[in-house]
C-alpha cells in the first residue's frame, strides 16, 4: 500500500490548501505552542511580547509558504 503525500491527501479530499489556508494554520499553531509552553512552565503568555510576536509571525510565514508550495504542487 502506497501512502500518500500532503499534496495527494489533498486531491483525494478536496480539501486544497492555499497561501491563505497554510498562513491561518501557521498563526493556530503558534498560538497552541505559546499556550502549551505556558502552562508547561507556567509562565503566562504575553502576547503583545517582542518574542511572541516572531514566534506568531514566523510560524504564519511557514504556513503560508507550505500551503502555497502545496497549492502550486497540486496544479
Amino acid at each position: 500500500m502506497k501512502e500518500l503525500s500532503v499534496v495527494e491527501m489533498n486531491e483525494v479530499s478536496g480539501a486544497g490548501w492555499n497561501i491563505w489556508k497554510g498562513a491561518g494554520v501557521g498563526l493556530l499553531t503558534s498560538i497552541v505552542a505559546m499556550a502549551v509552553h505556558s502552562a508547561a512552565t507556567d509562565t503566562p503568555v504575553n502576547f503583545n511580547g517582542k518574542d511572541a510576536g516572531f514566534v506568531m509571525d514566523t510560524a504564519t510565514l511557514l504556513g503560508a509558504l507550505a500551503g502555497t508550495m502545496a497549492e502550486y504542487h497540486g496544479k
